[in-house]
């Protein structure tokens, strides 16, 4: 018996370690309520409640915190493509009543995140995959919200009231059985966070919005909830008549560096925006976490051709057609480590230091690419100081006092490679003298009291010289510059290299054009060795190239520390095998024939109600299909820019509208061409009388 008893005891010993390893069993369900009048959304077309739900299999009795994935613009329908091997989104015929061609199917697009939502759930979360196919993927939007986004949010929204309903025990919308459980007093609405992939991004941010705003119907609906965080990947921003931000909640932008249909990378502006916010007491994180090499579709395993041909100056993650697992897993770390920071009872900021850049980053993404990273630890306020924005024009700081630059050219302006343009001081030198240097005078008279601080943080980046671009990137960083503090009588502390602490390198990008994206570079104000009451301004001393093309953005000091030894923790482990095609597939590069492409103007009594009565519709169809892509398309007549345009129903029609004014600044015989994200441009003649 005693034998007994030992072998039992050994056999637990040895497998208890192995057992603890195991991930919790996960379990789906769905729920689909199709082409409903829901005039909380959309009154002009008709939506689906459909999602797909993760949650831990063992619910146990406590409510679990909240997630909501939306994905972004893409065809509604798919075909079988017998030479890509891939299932095609090539229309958007669902959207408009519910069913698609003979040969297509309908486009899971929500099924895309799955590799994100089963690790969410295993972590405790309840995931809800929203499937926004009707009525708002691929649909014509108006002046007011072009992109639908704001439909989005609402949407968004509307789940959360289904859902509420559901949580509470009442409401008109039965739990149906694919669902899978009772979610009676299972879910934690105050603890709810939010993600969105491109379009959706702004739609998270949309909901956000509508939420708080005065009047809103979602409150009633929904009853009390607290949104704690979003994460977004790819987004757009201003596609709407609002500025969505991330005021008071946790913000991270993933930056696809090599995207193809978000390709102006314009989700960096969440991040600008958040330097400018005033009152927030969250004390919420703000970044942007720049991925190298990875394109915009790829992130949703569903989004199956790629949307870039290439990639400048870093190897690329993605094939041309089918999915990557190594790009996955560049969302699979950040997003894990983001929600287990910011949603749940139980949540851990420590977490969140993988996006503090001095913190190195964990093997699960250094083996897979290099990320540059962009951090605010709080927005502006007790615990983060802006000391210097670069708000005045020429070579001077924000105390009005020059730079007393040497041996260097500086000088302040907007940066022209983020949309927003935040200030900056633009630096550039080439040979010389080996002491080049600039101070930033922070005040008039008397010293700035930074005792209270333990981190500087500054952002910058760096453009192309002929040390750089014209050779192969180098993940350690290509440059470096040295930054000191200087004291009262102009005492210098000693000199503080950004080496190890960000790698400068290159610009990357695609055929589009190079992104020279802000970093954030962060120094221990301690190791500057200087009197920290009595600071009165800042060197920064370029003598590490005889050339250079340097940017350096908002400076500022947090409490906040930097990290002391080793890399942060990484909540995910790496995605095991690949799923990429097995060859690159050519894409297409020819122009439409301009005999192929027609235009006209729609009369006025086809537009629909949501429209302003003096809306002008163009409709441009083409026998090469336009892809249905997250970036508005953009229709050049003559001088003009038009970016409400969608393309709509079987991928071979675009519908442009044009406010009164644009209407009135055309001109007849105008050249007119249509540019739908990286696809080659269309022609379409000139333009006729109308």
């Amino acid at each position: 018996m005693r034998f007994l008893i030992f072998v039992a005891w050994l056999l637990a010993t040895l497998l208890t370690p192995a057992l603890a390893a195991t991930p919790p069993a996960v379990t789906e369900g769905s729920y689909r309520f199709t082409g409903r009048d829901e005039p909380d959304v959309l009154k002009t077309a008709k939506v689906d409640l459909w999602a797909q739900v993760y949650r831990p299999t063992n619910l146990g009795k406590a409510a679990h915190p909240l997630l909501i994935l939306l994905h972004g613009n893409h065809g509604t329908c798919g075909r079988m493509d017998p030479n890509l091997g891939i299932r095609v989104d090539d229309n958007a015929e669902y959207t408009i009543d519910g069913t698609c061609p003979d040969g297509y199917t309908v486009t899971p697009n929500h099924l895309g995140y799955a590799y994100l939502a089963r690790a969410l759930a295993a972590e405790g979360y309840v995931v809800v995959s929203i499937n926004a196919n009707r009525g708002i993927t691929a649909g014509e939007g108006d002046q007011n919200d072009s992109g639908l986004n704001l439909a989005r949010g609402r949407l968004i929204l509307r789940h959360l009231a289904l859902l509420s309903d559901w949580n509470r025990g009442i409401g008109t919308i039965a739990v149906p059985k694919s669902l899978g459980f009772n979610p009676k007093g299972m879910l934690d609405f105050a603890q709810v966070g939010l993600f969105g992939h491109s379009r959706g991004g702004e739609g998270t941010r949309a909901a956000l919005a509508q939420w708080r705003d005065p009047g809103s119907v979602f409150p009633a609906k929904i009853g009390k909830m607290t949104i704690r965080s979003i994460f977004e990947i790819g987004p757009v921003d201003g596609q709407t008549s609002r500025v969505l931000d991330s005021y008071g909640v946790a913000s991270m932008i993933l930056l696809p560096s090599c995207d193809g249909d978000v390709s102006t990378l314009e989700g960096v502006n969440v991040f600008d925006r958040a330097f400018t916010f005033k009152g927030d007491k969250q004390h919420a994180i703000h970044g942007t976490f720049e991925v190298w090499g990875a394109d915009h579709n790829a992130y949703n395993t569903e989004w199956l051709e790629a949307d870039s041909a290439s990639c400048s100056g870093t190897p690329v993650l993605f094939p041309q057609a089918g999915r990557s697992k190594a790009q996955q897993q560049t969302a699979l770390v950040p997003v894990l480590n983001f929600f287990k920071a910011t949603v749940g009872p139980h949540a851990n900021p420590a977490d969140a230091n993988l996006f503090d850049p001095s913190y190195d980053l964990p093997a699960t993404i250094t083996k897979v690419t290099h990320v540059q990273r962009g951090y605010l630890p709080a927005a502006p306020g007790d615990t983060v100081k802006l000391l210097e924005t670069f708000s005045k024009e020429g070579e001077t700081s924000d105390a009005g006092l020059p730079y007393g630059a040497v041996g260097l050219t500086v000088t302040n302006g907007p940066d022209l490679d983020h949309p927003t343009n935040p200030r900056i001081a633009h630096v550039t030198w080439s040979g010389g003298l080996s002491d080049r240097h600039f101070d930033v005078k922070l005040v008039r008279k008397g010293a700035v009291d930074l005792s209270h601080f333990a981190t500087l943080s500054l952002r910058t980046a760096i453009g192309c010289t002929k040390s750089t671009c014209d050779q192969a990137m180098d993940p350690s960083g290509e440059m470096e510059f040295k930054v000191r503090l200087i004291g009262k009588d102009g005492k210098l502390s000693a000199p503080v290299s950004t080496k190890g602490r960000i790698a400068l390198t290159r610009p990357v990008g695609t055929e589009f054009g190079l992104h020279r994206e802000l970093a954030t570079v962060s120094f221990d104000l301690a190791s500057f060795h200087l009197p920290l009451n009595s600071v009165t301004g800042l060197r920064f001393v370029f003598d590490s190239r005889p050339e250079g093309d340097v940017d350096i953005g908002t400076i500022a000091v947090t409490t906040k520390p930097v990290k002391k030894q080793g890399p942060v923790a990484a909540s995910a482990l790496a995605l095991a095998g690949s799923e990429n095609a097995p060859a690159a597939v050519a894409r297409q590069q020819t122009i439409g024939a301009e005999a192929g492409n027609t235009l006209r103007f729609l009369p006025a009594e086809a537009s629909a109600a949501r429209r302003a009565p003096e809306t002008v519709r163009i409709e441009l169809t083409s026998q090469r299909r336009f892809p249905f892509t997250d970036s508005l398309p953009e229709l050049s007549i003559g001088d003009l820019a038009i970016r409400n345009v969608a393309v709509v129903g079987d991928g071979r029609r675009a519908i442009a509208q044009l406010t009164a004014d644009q209407a009135k600044a055309l001109v007849t015989g105008s050249a007119v061409s249509l540019q739908v994200g990286s696809a080659p441009l269309w022609r379409f003649g000139t333009l006729p009388a109308h």
